[in-house]
């Protein structure tokens, strides 16, 4: 029987057997590299591969993918909310500077309109008030009393005349006519009907011309005005001065004695005078600026109006002079009157007017 399969192998074959793998030498190298051989890539052989870790399936590897999806459209979503916040932001801001700086524009279009108004109304009163000066000046019966007067005006700054005009009035080429003063404001009864109590009142309201020395009552205080309670208690033919804290000065309004004008250049401005600056109404008396006499101190440089007088008079004590006058037609608003009805605001009915002159205290 042959033995070709189970033959004893050869000496030459043992002895290969025997010897090991053959020997390449120190420069010997191998036909290729085991990095060709390992078709991973570096992000693949970068991860640390369990020996247990069982392998991937399409269905796993879908799932991750799609996770990452959500994940990318989630920050995508949050990105895109934090920018609309900004730009909402942002335009609010925008908005509301926006807003402020139209509301400053306006703001001062305003201011610039109201500047221009003043300074309208503060020539319109100068042109008032040089009209009224020349017009008083100009009632003076003496002819060259009234060419002093207007000339002299014209050299203090109250008013303006044309150089040409001042030449003539100089030279005596051109007159200086006189003016009814009644022509600027009115009559001395005012809108009163002529005869009548009001029209008597009226006139004694409106006298153009100051007390003489002679003509003041030296006995007549402040208090003694306070406790004078009707109409003959005082002479009102006699001027007096008073002494006392002015807790206000305000317009008198429209009033029949100065021909119910509107104007303030030819109303009244009421200055209360008390005791003290704790006085109540039981014990204020009323001293009346009247325009009259307004103008005329305008004239020589005393600024009467409410401004000036406010500033320089309230809360002081002031020694202030002027014809004594009733006037009845607040005698129900005085507190020393025993049938006083409606509010009380006033200590007595009589009151200085006009007041010629005013001295401010401390």
């Amino acid at each position: 029987m042959t033995r070709g399969i189970l033959a004893k192998p050869s000496q030459n074959s043992q002895a290969l057997s025997n010897a090991g793998p053959p020997s390449l030498g120190p420069k010997a190298a191998l036909p290729f590299s085991v990095a060709d051989s390992n078709p991973m890539t570096e992000e693949q052989r970068a991860e640390p591969v369990s020996a247990n870790q069982p392998p991937v399936s399409p269905e796993a590897a879908l799932k991750e993918r799609e996770i990452a999806i959500k994940a990318r459209e989630v920050s995508l979503t949050a990105r895109f909310q934090a920018l609309s916040f900004v730009s909402a932001v942002l335009g609010a801001c925008l908005a509301f500077f926006g807003t402020a700086l139209v509301n400053w524009n306006q703001a001062a279009a305003n201011r610039k309109l109201e500047e221009m108004k003043a300074n309208e109304n503060k020539d319109l009163e100068r042109q008032k008030l040089e009209g009224n000066l020349i017009l008083t000046f100009l009632a003076d019966k003496d002819a060259t009393a009234r060419k002093e007067n207007l000339l002299f005006l014209n050299r203090a700054g109250y008013i303006h005349l044309p150089d040409d005009l001042v030449k003539d009035i100089e030279s005596g080429e051109q007159l200086v006519p006189r003016v009814d003063p009644n022509a600027v404001f009115g009559p001395p009864e005012g809108t009163a009907e002529p005869g009548t109590p009001l029209a008597d009142l009226n006139r004694l309201k409106n006298r153009s011309e100051p007390p003489k020395p002679a003509d003041f009552d030296s006995s007549v205080n402040l208090e003694r005005m306070l406790n004078a309670i009707d109409e003959k208690a005082l002479d009102q033919t006699r001027a007096a001065t008073i002494q006392g804290y002015v807790l206000s000065v305000k317009k008198g309004g429209i009033t029949t004695a100065n021909m119910k004008s509107a104007d303030l250049a030819k109303q009244d401005l009421n200055v209360v005078v008390a005791p003290s600056m704790q006085s109540g109404p039981s014990e204020r008396v009323i001293c009346v600026f009247t325009p009259r006499f307004r103008a005329k101190h305008t004239s020589v440089g005393d600024d009467w109006s409410l401004t000036a007088l406010q500033n320089t008079l309230v809360g002081k004590r002031c020694k202030i002079s002027g014809w004594l006058l009733f006037n009845f037609e607040h005698f129900r608003q005085s507190a020393n009157n025993p049938q006083h009805s409606g509010p009380v605001w006033r200590g007595t009915a009589w009151e200085l007017r006009p007041v010629t002159s005013i001295e401010p205290g401390e």
